[in-house]
């Protein structure tokens, strides 16, 4: 989740402007529209965070983040479809894109990321293996981060969606074959461990 969330978080000026006219005669007018547009997606951000506070007892752990995964998926191959067919996003849809991500996203595995460990782990080791997942998350971010502006460089917009949706395809797969799927699971994982 971390190689996608957080190199694209950081480079999302990039991408906006990318997509945007250019407005070299007037630099102010382009930092104020790259602004409103990174509110607008924190925005949607925040939007995710509400409804996975809202699904978070109606759902189980397992359903919230495949599905969000899954959402994730079909946005960023949506998006990774129009740079194949030649017709690059515009700022506008890019938006949409990134929003749509960030709900899907936080409305599922950003919060199964913290609450998972805190079910899944035994209470003997929960904040060592809690502290070793964070650690790797955070390795994913690094190299998520280093490899955005290679791979923009290298073969642009398009190559970096593309990657996104194989790392959330793979999440998909992952998510399937390795979360427990209700409470009678978590259990059994408990007893095996101790």
């Amino acid at each position: 989740m971390n190689l996608f969330q957080y190199s694209l978080g950081s480079f999302k000026s990039t991408i906006i402007s990318d997509a945007l006219p250019s407005q070299q005669d007037n630099p102010r007018a382009q930092v104020l529209t790259i602004a409103e547009y990174s509110a607008i997606q924190s925005g949607f951000a925040i939007a995710g965070f509400a409804l996975g506070h809202l699904l978070i007892d109606n759902l189980s752990r397992f359903s919230m983040q495949i599905y969000g995964f899954a959402g994730i998926t079909l946005v960023f191959a949506t998006v990774t479809g129009m740079y194949i067919q030649g017709t690059p996003p515009s700022a506008s849809t890019l938006l949409v894109v990134l929003g749509a991500m960030y709900i899907f996203l936080n409305a599922g595995p950003n919060i199964t990321t913290y609450v998972l460990p805190a079910e899944i782990y035994p209470t003997q080791v929960r904040a060592t293996c809690h502290g070793m997942s964070a650690a790797v998350g955070k390795i994913g971010a690094v190299i998520g981060t280093a490899a955005f502006p290679w791979l923009e460089e290298w073969h642009g917009l398009g190559t970096v969606f593309g990657a996104c949706t194989v790392v959330s395809a793979v999440a998909v797969l992952v998510t399937y074959a390795c979360t427990p799927r209700g409470a009678e699971e978590l259990k059994d994982i408990d007893k095996d461990i101790l």
